[in-house]
C-alpha cells in the first residue's frame, strides 16, 4: 500500500461533525474546544490624553500586515527595552514570527491591540500591543506592553496593563509577572501604579509580581 500526501496552500476540511447537547448539560460533559472563538468582550473603544478616540481589541491572525507597519515606527532603544537585545526590522516583521504572534490561542494567551483609522487614508493602524501569556498550568502569566514611539507618554501603556490585569482576573490567574531591564523606567512607573512587587533577579532583569 502506498500513501501519497502533499502541502495544501490552504487548509481543507475532510471531515467534521455536530455534537448537539442537552441545555441542562454540565460543562464537565462537553468537551473544550479546540479553537476558542473571537473574545469579543474585550473590544471596546478609549480615549487617549490627547482627545483622540482609539479602539483595543484582541489581536487577529488577519492583523500581520498591520503589524509590520507598527515595528516600522519603534525605535532601536523601544526594542531594546521590550525582547533586551536589539532586533534589526526585518527578523522583527518577519512572517514566520508574526504569524505566530497574531494566530494565538486566547485560552492561552491574550495580546491586545489599540488601534486607530490613519486620518490620511483611513487605513487601520496599530499604535500598541500588549500581551499576557500563561504558564505553570495557567495559574501564572508573564504580561508585556509595546508601544509606538510616537505614541508613548499618552497612557496607551498603563491602560494596556490595567486590560490585560482584567483579563487575568476574568481567566482565573493568580500571579502575573514581567520582565524588564532596570533601565526601562517607564514599566518600573507602571509596576508601582498598578501594585506590583519589583525584584531584582540574578540575571540583569527585573521580576515584577502581583
Amino acid at each position: 500500500m502506498h500513501t501519497y500526501s502533499r502541502l495544501l496552500d490552504h487548509p481543507l476540511a475532510l471531515d467534521a461533525r455536530i455534537a448537539i447537547y442537552r441545555r441542562e448539560a454540565t460543562g464537565d460533559r462537553i468537551p473544550h474546544w479546540g479553537i476558542h472563538r473571537y473574545p469579543a468582550q474585550y473590544v471596546s473603544r478609549w480615549r487617549m490624553k490627547n482627545g483622540e478616540d482609539i479602539l483595543f481589541r484582541p489581536i487577529r491572525p488577519d492583523d500581520e500586515p498591520s503589524m509590520v507597519n507598527f515595528h516600522k515606527t519603534l525605535s532601536g532603544q523601544s526594542v531594546h527595552l521590550r525582547y533586551f537585545h536589539m532586533e534589526n526590522l526585518s527578523a522583527g516583521v518577519a512572517h514566520e514570527r508574526l504569524i505566530r504572534k497574531c494566530f494565538i490561542d486566547y485560552a492561552q494567551e491574550m495580546a491586545l491591540v489599540a488601534e486607530r483609522k490613519g486620518p490620511e487614508n483611513g487605513q487601520r493602524e496599530i499604535l500598541a500591543v500588549g500581551r499576557l501569556s500563561k504558564m505553570s498550568g495557567g495559574r501564572k502569566a508573564e504580561l508585556a506592553v509595546l508601544v509606538s514611539d510616537r505614541y508613548q507618554r499618552h497612557g496607551l501603556g498603563g491602560e494596556l496593563v490595567r486590560r490585560l490585569i482584567q483579563v487575568a482576573r476574568d481567566q482565573e490567574v493568580h500571579e502575573i509577572v514581567a520582565n524588564i531591564l532596570p533601565e526601562n523606567l517607564a514599566m518600573r512607573a507602571l509596576a508601582n501604579r498598578f501594585g506590583f512587587k519589583i525584584r531584582a533577579s540574578e540575571d540583569p532583569r527585573w521580576s515584577l509580581l502581583c
